[in-house]
């Protein structure tokens, strides 16, 4: 069995990358810091190190060093994970000190298990099942949102990232909602989807009555109530119904939180940008658009969204529509024609829910609605018109593609 050390000074980190050591037949030894991590190096001489660039008590640079002048450990390869880019000059320098690969915090757990099967040539099991996945959190509410699949390599992380939310911001009696949104449901996602309800309970460290599920999905809903242990668990289609009783909460705070950010260096549960492993690949939607020209409208007073959105598809022969003003967009006499709506939602005088209200129903499968993290939301008239593909401010332009693709191939 192969032996890897683990040098890192998040708990959090440790402990998934400890777990999926185990899931993969391999062996795990922790250390807490750099002189820890040293110590463990010489005595256990592992296969592999994964160490955190910067560490306490022994830097890793040291570590290094001591680790090339031993004839025993100077050929173990190292994978070095940071919450920062190291300048090149740095890394140049760690190259011929055995570093192999570097990881930026916070990464999904698949890019680490690649990288592990990459310098061991070992078979890692990787489930390739396309998945979305956001936690966030308000107030003391958790949002788990779970979209296209349930991926069983990305649901444990959500176990970390709730004790982790949890004790960053001292969270007292933590609330889970479960948002759960185009999952195909068969039987081999049953067991899947009672391990995510595990993992949500564990880490917040609830019972099933603090925690409940949104969604549309008739077979999800029945599963649970026959399952039995969970079946006392809330499962509505509805928001104003699933939040009824749960906590008392303005409506207009449910989406969003408050904080700008609540992103922490050791783990990422943000998978709405997706490797191409797990994910749908944003060249072979490309190339199942229908043929001709297509158009394209974006509406937003930011003109730096329009420049962003006006770079993605330039590559396109696609016709783009520009509106700054929500008004101006109304007025538009062939909104019917469009292929998507890039809408924002917080404009002044006419808003995004102004437009959503006034438009034919025909173009909600058409919208990709973009939203600030800063901003405190209506998540209920957003559900309410049916709207299911969003992009959280600051946009990402390769998210910006892969969604908007993702719309327009389901409505080729």
């Amino acid at each position: 069995m192969k032996k890897i050390l683990i040098i890192d000074e998040a708990e959090a980190f440790r402990s998934l990358a400890e777990k999926l050591c185990i899931q993969n037949n391999l062996e795990p030894h922790l250390a807490i810091n750099g002189l820890d991590g040293n110590s463990k190096l010489l005595s256990i001489v592992p296969d592999l190190v994964i160490m955190e660039k910067d560490l306490t008590r022994m830097d890793s640079i040291t570590i290094l060093n001591k680790k090339r002048n031993n004839p025993n450990t100077s050929n173990i390869p190292v994978i070095f994970v940071s919450k920062d880019v190291p300048e090149k000059n740095f890394l140049m320098q760690t190259i011929p000190l055995g570093v192999k690969k570097f990881l930026k915090k916070p990464m999904d757990m698949e890019t680490l298990l690649k990288a592990i099967s990459e310098i061991l040539h070992i078979d890692v099991d990787v489930d390739n099942t396309p998945c979305v996945l956001e936690v966030r959190l308000n107030d003391n509410i958790i949002f788990v949102e779970v979209a296209m699949g349930l991926n069983r390599n990305r649901l444990e992380v959500v176990r970390y990232r709730i004790a982790e939310l949890i004790k960053l911001h001292k969270v007292k009696n933590p609330l889970v909602l479960l948002m759960m949104t185009d999952i195909p449901f068969g039987l081999e996602d049953r067991q899947k989807l009672t391990s995510l309800i595990h993992f949500c309970m564990e880490g917040a460290q609830i019972d099933d009555t603090k925690l409940r599920i949104l969604t549309s999905s008739i077979e999800i809903k029945g599963y649970i109530s026959t399952h039995p242990e969970l079946y006392d668990i809330v499962v509505e289609n509805n928001l104003e119904k699933v939040m009824h009783g749960f906590v008392n909460i303005s409506k207009s705070d449910l989406l969003f939180s408050k904080n700008e950010t609540h992103e922490d260096e050791s783990i990422n549960v943000s998978y709405r940008s997706m490797n191409q492993q797990n994910s749908i690949d944003p060249n072979s939607l490309e190339t199942n658009i229908k043929p001709g020209k297509l158009k394209i409208a974006v509406v937003d007073d930011d003109k730096v969204v329009h420049a962003i959105v006006k770079s993605v598809f330039k590559s396109f022969e696609w016709e783009m529509c520009y509106y700054i003003r929500g008004e101006d967009f109304l007025k538009e006499p062939h909104k019917d024609e469009f292929d998507l709506i890039v809408l924002d939602l917080m404009m002044p005088v006419v808003d995004g829910f102004k437009i959503l209200s006034e438009i034919s129903p025909i173009l909600y499968d058409k919208i990709l609605v973009l939203t600030s993290s800063t901003q405190r939301n209506d998540v209920l008239k957003v559900l309410s018109y049916g709207i299911k593909n969003y992009c959280v401010k600051p946009i990402n332009g390769e998210s910006i593609k892969l969604k908007a693709l993702e719309i327009l191939n389901k409505n080729r």
